[in-house]
Formats: structure tokens, sequence, C-alpha cells
């Protein structure tokens, strides 16, 4: 399950705050103006069932059915409408979700709630929780300005409320929290605040949250590696990739770098500074020495069978020699269509490759003008010394790097 990535309004999706304060006419005639959402039943079935709306000053609920929808304001198609008395006890979006803590099984605060994000299919259903700061913006006024990227928890992972004195608290368990995508935790430690990123990080495995601060901007690395326990900050940065520990140690005060290489093991540590000599836009400071490797006279056979034992597999294995010579590489789609016993060194193709100073122009170029998934990158005896994938690529593209030939 993943975090819903939506954009202000998608398909039959909208958000809390493009529906409140919309008026509602019985004919041409404006009746009243709506003010909420009520769900009266059940809150795991996450169907609203009736409208709170202000009307002469008094507050009323309408059930969902009697009210019709438009892109700018409500209408009740009938004259005889019934209408109930506003009861506090029940539950209501904008004043018992609205600016609530999402919090975990223990009660450490992690998040808030800036919006909700609602689907009609016959009846409003809640879809998820918008945790992002472009709920603040969209509850302004100013999301159609700003047109943020959403950051949600699906409903379906909010598993239990404590829903007492008015007050909700939102669980959210360890196990839903680390069934999201790296990249989707990334997104929420980015938008959360100091206390409520190491109450995520705290919540989730440690390869899980190692996967996660790789995957974040290097403000957040920063404050939460800074700010973890000495036992927390070891069993993550242990996980860590060496690619990802070097691009953070950038960032960190001497005190926390000397943690971080106390926890190491000596072979990480080495292959840390071996690449920490290289600057960001060359191919030594983007490849990974962490990539899948296999020995020439290796049989399709034996190297699919060490795929399946594979927590990760990886999408190409470079095929090198017992040197470390580089050979070939492989498609891993492509070894379940070749001959079983079928030697490595056999069926794999030429490889395109680069050295560890060959500049980032030059690498971009590689990779589109060979359509590749990774680029094996070789020292001067030709032995492969680590590799850069298409998704390193991209992301340096993104962040907008300069393409300029180191000096």
């Amino acid at each position: 399950m993943h975090i819903l990535a939506l954009v202000r309004k998608e398909g039959d999706m909208v958000y809390l705050s493009q529906l409140l304060n919309k008026p509602v006419y019985v004919g041409q005639r404006e009746y009243a103006k709506v003010i909420d959402f009520g769900v009266v039943q059940d809150l795991s079935t996450a169907n609203v069932s009736t409208i709170l709306i202000r009307k002469e000053g008094k507050k009323f609920t309408l059930p969902t059915d009697q009210v019709k929808f438009t892109e700018k304001r409500f209408f009740i198609e009938t004259e005889d409408i019934t209408l109930s008395p506003y009861n506090d006890k029940d539950f209501y979006l904008a004043e018992d979700l609205l600016d609530k803590q999402v919090i975990d099984v223990t009660g450490r605060r992690l998040v808030r709630v800036n919006d909700v994000i609602l689907k009609k299919n016959g009846v409003y259903k809640i879809v998820g929780i918008d945790i992002g700061f472009s709920g603040i913006l969209r509850r302004l006024g100013l999301g159609v300005v700003f047109n943020l990227r959403t950051i949600s928890i699906p409903w379906t992972l909010i598993e239990a409320f404590d829903y007492q004195m008015g007050q909700v608290r939102l669980k959210l368990s360890q196990n839903s929290l680390n069934a999201f995508h790296p990249a989707e935790i990334a997104d929420i430690l980015e938008d959360a605040g100091t206390k409520e990123r190491l109450g995520v990080v705290e919540l989730l495995d440690p390869r899980m949250a190692a996967a996660a601060l790789g995957e974040a901007d290097p403000e957040t690395q920063q404050s939460i590696l800074e700010s973890l326990p000495k036992d927390s900050l070891k069993k993550i940065v242990q996980k860590m990739s060496v690619a990802d520990i070097v691009d953070i140690l950038k960032e960190l005060n001497p005190f926390t770098s000397k943690e971080i290489f106390q926890n190491l093991e000596q072979d990480k540590i080495q292959n840390v500074r071996r690449l920490s000599v290289y600057p960001d836009n060359v191919a030594g400071g983007l490849m990974d020495v962490n990539f899948y490797r296999e020995k020439e006279d290796t049989t399709v056979a034996e190297t699919i069978e060490f795929l399946r034992l594979m927590r990760r597999r990886p999408e190409v294995v470079v095929v090198v020699d017992n040197e470390d010579t580089l050979k070939g590489i492989i498609a891993v789609r492509n070894l379940f269509n070749l001959e079983p016993d079928s030697s490595l060194k056999d069926v794999a193709i030429s490889a395109q490759s680069v050295t560890s100073d060959a500049p980032f122009k030059e690498i971009l170029r590689t990779f589109s003008e060979y359509n590749l998934r990774l680029l094996p990158v070789v020292d001067e005896n030709d032995k492969v010394i680590g590799a850069i994938s298409v998704d390193t690529v991209l992301e340096h593209v993104q962040r907008g790097e300069e393409y300029e030939e180191p000096i």
C-alpha cells in the first residue's frame, strides 16, 4: 500500500477544503451553506452519511442522498427537505479530523491532518488524509497558485480511533508504515517537524529507515541523523548503502560523522573513503559499489537460483572474470529465456562502460544512446569498481545538476 499522490482534483476525487462553505441551492434560491460532512456510522467504513449546513445561523444535517454537487455549488432537487438537528456527538470531518495529529500505536505524534480526500461513487467516501503543506495552502485558497504535490496517507492504513471528549487520535501501526515505499516515507519525513520526523523513523525497521533517508533531501537527512539516539543511529547506518553514506556525510557535523564511522565495518569504511574523493558530477561520485556481479563461468540456472534468494532483484547482471575484468552484462528479464546450462560468458552481451573520472555529460549521453539500465564503471585495467543505475542518473537530472566538464 503506497501513499496517494493526487493532484488538486482527479476524476471523481475531491478535497474536503474544496467543498466547505459552498452554497446549497433549492432551485435558484440559496438555501444554506455547507460547513461540514458527518460520518455517523462505523468510522472504518469511511462513508459520509450526512452534510452539515448552516441555515439562518443554526446548524442542521441533511442526508447525503438528498444533496447533489456540481463544480461550484450544492443543490437540493426536492422541496421535501429532511432536516435533522446538529449532534455534537457525531463525527465530522472538518470539526473532528482537520488539524488532528496522526500518531502511532504508542502515542508518538507523527504528522498533522491538513485536508481530507474524498471520492464520490454513489456516496462520498473518505479516501485518505492529506498531511502535506499543500493541504494548508489549499485551505487558504492558494492551492492552484502553487500547485504543490499532495502527500497523503490512505484511509485504509488508519487502523483505529480513540474518539473521546471530542478528540480523535489516528493510530498508524508500525506494519502499516513499513508497507510504504521508501520514497513515500521520505516525503512524509520532509514535510514533518523535527520531533515528528524522529517519531516516524523510530517506527520503521532499520532497513526501511535507511532506505527512506537515502531518498530524503539533505536538510531532512541532517536533521534526523544528528538527532537520533546512538543506538538507533548505529542500527540505521549499518543498513545504509555506501553511496548514501558518502552523500550524507557531506551535510553532517564532525561529531555525527565520527559516530557513523565508528559504527561501520572496516570494508565499508574503505569504500566510503574511496568514493568520498570523487566529485558528485563524475562517474566515481555517482557509482554504487554494491551492485550484482557474477563470474563468467556461472550458469544461467545457477544465476536464476541466486536471484530468487535475493531480497531485491536487480535489473542487470554484470559479468566478470576471476580478476573482476568486465566481460559483459545480461538483463535479468532475459535470463529466463536462455538455456539453463549455458554459462554467462556465452550469453552475455557486450557492455558499455566508463572510467571513474567520466563527466556526467558523457554518462548521460551513454545512457541515452544505448538505452541502458546500468552502466559499469571500470578502472584503467578494465576491472569493474562500481556501477551507475538509471535511477541515479534521473535523480541527478531532477536535482538540476550542471553537466559541465569537471575542472
